[in-house]
């Protein structure tokens, strides 16, 4: 047992009685299993027909994975300018933006420059 775990049996009461639930891990990676869970997260507003917060995409796109990437491209596809601004301010530290379409991206990137847009601008 490390000083990172809980025995067995005292991991499970814990677990049993807790209200929320975090899946947390010790990784060089900022946000390292975030991404997904907000991904599931923007998948039910959308379902919900309610707005996803621009700020998410902040810590989806620079580990997004398939499923992330997907997300990028429907909100991207659904979104309005500003969203499509906050997916652009999001992919600057992104290493890719698979399916988004690259011209689009150049223009909003090119206004974020232009208008010196940042993450309180869009908040």
């Amino acid at each position: 047992m490390s000083r990172s775990y809980l025995p067995a049996a005292e991991r499970n009461s814990l677990l049993a009685n807790s209200k929320i639930l975090l899946n947390v891990h010790y990784s060089d990676q900022r946000y390292f299993e975030w991404h997904r869970m907000l991904v599931g997260l923007a998948q039910e507003r959308w379902a919900a027909e309610r707005p996803v917060s621009g700020e998410l995409w902040r810590c989806v796109a620079p580990h997004a994975d398939d499923e992330g990437v997907a997300a990028l491209a429907h909100g991207w596809n659904a979104g309005n300018d500003r969203e499509r601004l906050a997916i652009s301010l999001a992919l600057r530290g992104a290493p890719y933006a698979r399916s988004l379409p690259p011209e689009e991206v150049a223009k909003f990137q090119a206004r974020l420059e232009s208008e010196k847009f940042e993450w309180r601008d869009l908040a």
